[in-house]
């Protein structure tokens, strides 16, 4: 009996073990299959969370162009610059009617000044003994206005009119006042031209000449 009972629990004991270790690494594979399953369900929700994550902050990039777009179009509505530049050029309008007037004329000397007989003809006496009436002397016919005088004067040639003292003129007049109405200027026909000068004497004492020529077309003695 000895001999039979040390046989029979031999191969009990190995079968018992063997099945434990086989449970055991049934466990094992169990465990690392569990292990492997929760990461990659780990991997997976990472992964989720990155597309749905990524995704939105994407959205919010966009939705700040499309808020940019708007702020660029206020951009042209600030442009009323033609407002602005309607502004400047009606500035320029007023500037003129601001403006003082000039100062007045304070100089002495002729506002006008006419000369009516540029040339004169003078006709040709009639022969010795002929009897004929001898022809008269052409007129000379001027007119003038004096500006900011006191006195004005007349002279033959060319000299101030005013220092000569020769013949005083009202302040405006014409040829009748060099000798007093109803005398007439006559033009000297033994000259081929002549030249005559008025002299303004200025409220501040100044003198201002002006010389005019009358020529003589016709005969000279």
């Amino acid at each position: 009996m000895t001999d039979d009972t040390p046989t029979q629990r031999i191969p009990e004991t190995t079968d018992a073990a063997g099945e434990l270790v086989e449970e055991r690494q049934k466990s094992k594979a169990l465990l690392f299959t569990l292990v492997g399953v929760g990461a990659a369900l780990l991997i997976a929700i990472i992964v989720l969370l990155i597309i749905l994550f990524g995704g939105g902050s994407g959205d919010p990039q966009a939705t700040p162009s499309s808020s940019d777009s708007p702020s660029a179009s206020p951009t042209p509505s600030d442009s009323p610059t033609p407002t602005e530049s309607a502004t400047p050029t009606s500035t320029p309008t007023p500037t003129p009617t601001a403006a003082p007037p000039p100062p007045p004329d304070t100089s002495p000397g002729l506002a006008s000044f006419t000369l009516a007989t540029q040339n004169v003809q003078c006709q040709s006496p009639p022969a010795p003994g002929g009897g004929g009436v001898v022809p008269p002397n052409p007129q000379v016919r001027f007119n003038y206005t004096s500006k900011n005088a006191s006195s004005v004067w007349f002279v033959f040639g060319t000299s101030d009119a005013a220092d000569a003292g020769a013949f005083p003129m009202p302040l405006s007049g014409n040829q009748d006042d060099v000798y007093g109405s109803p005398n007439s200027l006559e033009f000297p026909c033994y000259q081929a031209e002549q030249k005559y000068t008025i002299t303004v004497v200025g409220n501040n004492g100044q003198h201002v000449s002006k010389t005019f020529t009358v020529k003589n077309t016709g005969y000279v003695q």
